[in-house]
């Protein structure tokens, strides 16, 4: 899993007569691949289950639902690999939920609009994720006294 800056070794500094080793921690994200899987399941659960209750024909419920659910699912992705629970959770909403028939349809305007919520939902989602575990990358350091001769 190449993080970049995450996977780096542990640097080592002399600051006034300390040794200083910084460990970097490690890159709890997962790959894509998983993510897929992951996604593919849990949004047609989420899909059936919302198909299964009773509504009053709004689809604003079943929006909120599956951006929860992508946003989870973004929050253990890279940014780039976010978008594919995104527009998991736009496929199993448009062809599951709304139209129950399993076909994608495209409704205009309202589809661009779902797709944009969820799309900012698990991008920003991710987005956070990273710029927290950069910030992380600050706090691990160990101090040694180094003795004078």
């Amino acid at each position: 899993m190449g993080a970049g800056w995450l996977d780096a070794e542990p640097s080592v500094i002399f600051d006034d007569g300390a040794l200083l080793v910084v460990y970097p921690p490690s890159d709890p994200r997962l790959p894509a691949s998983v993510i897929v899987a992951i996604g593919f399941a849990s949004t047609l659960v989420v899909g059936a289950a919302l198909t299964s209750l009773d509504r009053d024909g709004s689809p604003s419920p079943a929006l909120v639902a599956m951006s929860a659910v992508s946003g989870l699912l973004a929050w253990w992705c890279r940014p780039l690999a976010s978008l594919l629970p995104g527009m998991l959770g736009w496929v199993m909403l448009d062809a599951i939920v709304l139209n129950q028939e399993g076909a994608l349809r495209w409704d205009g305007d309202a589809n661009a609009a779902r797709i944009a919520i969820l799309l900012a939902v698990v991008v920003g989602v991710s987005w956070l994720r990273a710029l927290l575990l950069r910030l992380r990358c600050r706090v691990l350091i160990q101090e040694y006294a180094i003795a004078e001769p």
